[in-house]
């Protein structure tokens, strides 16, 4: 798994639906684009931290400490969600 991750040009994936952008502005922009409340709290990363880490915890279905979550875009990075 780890080598496909290498070499795969999928750099991050949303935590709710699984799917894969090459660039984190694509990800945002399907954040947006989606209409359910987990897709809008996930973009609302560098707003609302809070409502973030709640949607991030749910779409995981893993309680993640907010001190132990990346601060930028490594919370979403493919290599970072499977591990």
């Amino acid at each position: 798994l780890s080598k496909i991750i290498e070499h795969t040009s999928i750099r991050f994936v949303c935590p709710e639906c699984l799917r894969g952008f090459p660039r984190t502005y694509l990800l945002y922009r399907h954040f947006r684009e989606q209409q359910d409340d987990i897709h809008k709290g996930l973009g609302m990363r560098n707003t609302d931290h809070q409502t973030f880490l709640l949607c991030y915890q749910k779409a995981l279905k893993a309680s993640i400490p907010a001190e132990q979550l990346p601060q930028d875009s490594k919370c979403v990075e493919l290599a970072y969600t499977v591990e």
